[in-house]
């Protein structure tokens, strides 16, 4: 009974401790599991780092050089290729569809597709948008070469270019089937834009985008790498349940764990098998049944005690084997995994430097394998030199010293280890091949001194900067540009050269570099020189990243733009004042006009605005030539200045006509100024050189700005109404607009009639031509027609030029009624193409240099292409040229398209030999004037005579205006005169009439 009782309490008890021992061989194994799913996430992770490594490494060599070849392209890929970090790598440049001829003539090949999806079949790619075409590719093992290979074809690839051109980061493609060998893997691109455009915004990135640099990676390529990580096991990689790669069994039992890869996820199964040897809950189970039996044997019978010390002798041998057989199990193991590590070898050995176990992928640089190289020594896998290194180094590992050391085997570098096991007996020889490193090395430092070269001898200021704004490093061009020796720039901040108050604009744009906000910052900014002058800087600031991918430092490429500073505002302050007095011209002007008139409809009626021209003006011109007019002109805008305060505007609007903005003025000091301003002209104005030339003064008009006047325009023609009124009152004088005095209602009606006349006749074509011959004084032929203008009234009746023309130059109008000639002519012309006319036509001085009357000019011939031999510009010598440089390029253009011009009133004034220099011309019309009384006058036929002479000598033809009788036709025909025009050879009439009546033909 007692013996039962013990029995049964032992049996609880192991049953109880076999439970829990099978709980720790649970853990046991599930722990075995996670460290070999680990593993595996482990190498799938890195290999997608380094190949990130590898891409950003390219796209790095992009920004530091602005023409990157194939050569420098490829010696910058291999070592990443060699070092197994990617499968190839790629430049892919971006094509917009406007690009693509240009691009493909100097790629030397077309563009293509894969024909229906298969790769293995190409076709010419069809007209897109867009292209992002595979330029240079640097790869391992690729069949088929994919340059040329329109990426945006392929929509995982596409996905993944476009999501990193917006971003202005890295993005991977997901599962795809490479180009070229069609195994499983993907791609990963990063974009590269144009140097120093801004790419803040994903539109601003977009506009930016020059080409990306794409790696790939085959998940063949880290099969090594996982084949250690499953060990005995199994493993399967697989995204959204497409199989990538399977090593070994994998039931559903397996670990179920996630590796992310450029935002892609994949599942990843392990397996591990069960170790072989006794678990915990066995050795519980068995002890426990060995004590009972023990306890039942001894209680029982003591004789058989020799039996079981012989069965427990035995169990004990069984368990000594199982250890054995454990530990091999290990050792092949780690025999497995050194297998797998391509670079990598190891080597036990013992006091005869024999090895006596050898692994690793490294082992195959030797031509043999790990078990032909057990039993053999360090100098049979070196030379005699390699070897004379080799033994000593293991000989003090023998004796308890460790040593690492770099060393040359055949063509690979080698880090070697040599490190103790035990004393005397054992150690270990460790060998890593670190070629690829080196030469990834080599290819970085090269990079470097290029960049380093470059930088050094920019022709442009460039800087590298830390976070914090100091100058790490500076080239030679920043420092000629500033001023400042490289001692005195480095390590000092960027405030040293900015201007204070543009310090805040330049730390906020570095905070923005340093937070990550921004990638690139373009910006003008103002410098002072080491000697104190003012610079004005263009920068163009890039942010470098350090190996963890974050902001490191700054790149900066530093322009001088002082001058086109400079040439800016001198042209702004050009585009505002004109250019022979200083003052402010018509444009600034009505700017500034209407800003008051602003003022006074919010704040009431307040200022004046005076306008007034020179009185004859044009005797000076006809006298004494334009460069005397000039310094009339300027002498005015002197008197102005000396006249006037600096709150008051004063503008030159053109020729000799001017404008004064008094802001605070009311109607008294208006008056007094308008006063001061007859007398001071009067007294001072035509002083030229201590000589009078001739009596110049002043017709001033002054009208008080009002809210009822809505625009400037509206205001300028009141002050005009009142200069037109002093001008009629006897000029040298002044006056005042009055819009409620019946006087000046009456004189103001009768002009804006006339405006508002003139304005209908060109709305509702209410013009028209009469046209005069002109005849060849040597056959008698009539050549030409001079069209003249006239307007109809209400009952058809022809108003003469005279009646209206002074108006509409005076409110702007002349150049619409030009543009109505000239179309007008030029049309006529093309209906008659078969007739032999040449039209002469007369354009205002206003309109000479007038962009928009050339365009009509240049249109109209185009359109109706009509011979410009037929038609004849006419130069009206007594009428000003606003702008002689402008008229003469205007005649120029016109000259070349094979118009040809006149040279109207020939010897009326000074201005005709200043046009005759400045302005081309085919014909003098020598002025009636001198034609009228030729037959009477001697002096007279003197004056044609010489100015017969005149042209001919410049090869010019002359034409005689006002001829009335035959016997000045035979005067003029003596004197060489070319041709004729007046009374006596026909009046003007209708052009209908002209055109239905035989013409001659011209010579």
């Amino acid at each position: 009974m007692q013996l039962a009782t013990v029995v049964g309490a032992l049996l609880a008890v192991t049953a109880l401790a076999t439970l829990v021992a099978h709980r720790v061989d649970q853990d046991r194994e599930e722990t075995r599991q996670d460290q070999a799913a680990a593993q595996a996430v482990a190498a799938i992770e890195s290999s997608a780092a380094r190949l990130q490594d590898a891409v950003r490494d390219l796209t790095s060599l992009f920004s530091a050089s602005e023409a990157v070849t194939v050569e420098e392209f490829f010696a910058f890929a291999q070592p990443a290729l060699e070092a197994g970090a990617a499968s190839s790598l790629s430049r892919i440049d971006f094509v917009r569809e406007a690009e693509r001829d240009a691009f493909e003539q100097r790629f030397g090949r077309r563009i293509w597709e894969p024909e229906g999806g298969d790769q293995n079949k190409r076709a010419v790619a069809p007209t897109r948008p867009e292209y992002a075409v595979a330029v240079t590719v640097a790869n391992r093992e690729l069949r088929r070469p994919v340059v040329g290979f329109n990426l945006l074809a392929a929509p995982a690839r596409a996905r993944a270019l476009r999501t990193s051109a917006r971003t202005g980061e890295a993005a991977a493609s997901g599962v795809v089937s490479l180009a070229g060998t069609g195994r499983a893997g993907y791609i990963l691109v990063a974009p590269r834009y144009a140097e120093g455009a801004p790419v803040e915004t994903p539109a601003q990135r977009l506009r930016a985008l020059e080409g990306w640099v794409s790696g790939t990676l085959d998940y063949q390529q880290i099969s090594l790498a996982l084949r250690a990580a499953a060990g005995d096991g199994g493993l399967q990689v697989s995204q959204q349940g497409r199989e990538l790669l399977t090593i070994g069994a994998v039931g559903e039992d397996a670990k179920r764990v996630t590796a992310v890869i450029g935002g892609t996820r994949y599942d990843v199964r392990v397996a591990q098998p069960r170790v072989g040897v006794l678990p915990a809950a066995g050795w519980v189970a068995i002890l426990g049944l060995l004590a009972t039996v023990f306890v039942t044997l001894l209680v029982r019978q003591t004789a058989i005690s020799a039996q079981r010390a012989q069965q427990l002798a035995a169990l004990r041998g069984h368990e000594r084997d199982e250890a054995v057989r454990t530990g091999a199990t290990e050792r092949a193991a780690t025999q497995a995994l050194l297998g797998h590590l391509p670079d990598i070898a190891m080597f036990r050995y013992g006091p005869d430097l024999r090895f006596t176990t050898v692994a690793g992928g490294l082992v195959m640089m030797t031509g043999r394998t790990s078990a032909q190289l057990v039993g053999c020594g360090p100098g049979d896998i070196s030379t005699d030199e390699e070897s004379a290194v080799l033994e000593p180094t293991m000989r003090a590992a023998l004796d308890g010293a460790t040593h690492s050391f770099a060393m040359k085997l055949g063509e690979r570098q080698l880090w070697v280890q040599t490190v103790p096991l035990t004393p005397g007996e054992e150690a270990l020889l460790v060998a890593t091949d670190v070629t690829g490193l080196e030469r990834a090395q080599a290819g970085r430092a090269e990079a470097e001194a290029r960049f380093q070269q470059a930088f050094d001898d920019a022709p442009v200021g460039m800087s590298l900067m830390d976070l914090q704004g100091r100058f790490i490093e500076v080239n030679r061009a920043l420092c000629e540009m500033t001023g400042f020796d490289p001692e005195d720039l480095k390590g000092r901040n960027f405030s040293v050269l900015t201007r204070s108050e543009d310090v805040p604009v330049l730390a906020d744009a570095l905070r923005q570099q340093a937070a990550g906000e921004t990638h690139r910052v373009s910006t003008e900014t103002r410098a002072t020189h080491a000697s104190g002058h003012t610079l004005w800087l263009e920068i163009h600031a890039t942010t470098l990243a350090g190996p963890d991918g974050r902001p490191e430092m700054v790149l900066s490429q530093v322009l001088d733009v002082s001058d086109r500073r400079r040439f800016e505002a001198r042209l702004q302050y050009m585009a505002d004042h004109d250019p022979l007095t200083g003052l402010a011209n018509r444009r600034a002007f009505e700017r500034a006009l209407d800003t008051q008139l602003a003022n006074v409809r919010r704040y009431g009626a307040q200022g004046a605005l005076i306008v007034f021209d020179l009185d004859h003006f044009k005797a000076v011109n006809d006298t004494m030539g334009h460069t005397a007019g000039d310094a009339v002109i300027v002498n005015a805008a002197r008197i102005l200045r000396d006249l006037l305060r600096e709150s008051d505007v004063i503008a030159r609007l053109g020729g000799d006509e001017f404008a004064i903005l008094l802001p605070r003025a009311d109607r008294d000091e208006a008056t007094d100024v308008a006063r001061k301003l007859v007398a001071e002209i009067r007294e001072r104005g035509s002083v030229l050189a201590g000589q009078r030339p001739g009596s110049v003064t002043a017709s001033v008009g002054v009208t008080l700005l009002d809210p009822i006047q809505e625009t400037g325009e509206q205001a300028l023609v009141d002050a005009d109404l009142a200069m037109y009124d002093a001008k009629e009152a006897g000029r040298d004088g002044f006056a005042i607009f009055e819009p409620g005095t019946a006087a000046v209602q009456s004189r103001t009606k009768a002009r804006l009639t006339w405006l508002e006349r003139i304005r209908t006749a060109l709305e509702q074509d209410r013009l028209t031509l009469v046209a005069q011959p002109i005849q060849s004084l040597a056959d008698e032929r009539i050549v030409h027609h001079e069209l003249l203008l006239r307007m109809l009234d209400d009952h058809g009746d022809l108003i003469p030029p005279g009646s209206f023309l002074h108006i509409a130059e005076r409110f702007g109008l002349i150049e619409e009624i030009d543009i109505w000639v000239v179309r007008r002519a030029i049309r006529m012309l093309a209906e008659h193409r078969d007739r032999d006319l040449i039209f002469e036509v007369n354009l205002s001085g206003a309109s000479l240099g007038s962009s928009r009357v050339l365009e009509v000019i240049e249109c109209e011939l185009r359109d109706t292409g009509v011979d410009p031999q037929r038609v004849i510009f006419e130069i009206t010598e007594t009428t000003a040229v606003a702008n002689v440089p402008d008229a003469r390029v205007f005649a120029e253009r016109l000259g070349e398209l094979g118009c040809r011009f006149a040279l109207d009133d020939f010897g009326a004034g000074f201005g005709s030999f200043y046009y005759l220099k400045h302005l081309p011309c085919d014909f003098l019309k020598i002025d009636g004037e001198f034609i009228r009384h030729l037959a009477s006058t001697p002096t007279d036929r003197v004056i044609v005579a010489g100015l017969v002479r005149i042209a001919q000598g410049l090869g010019k033809q002359t034409i005689a205006e006002f001829v009335g009788d035959e016997e000045t036709m035979d005067l003029l025909r003596r004197e060489g005169v070319d041709m004729a025009q007046g009374y006596h050879v026909g009046r003007p009439g209708p052009l209908e009439d002209v055109l239905s009546a035989q013409v001659s033909s011209a010579p």
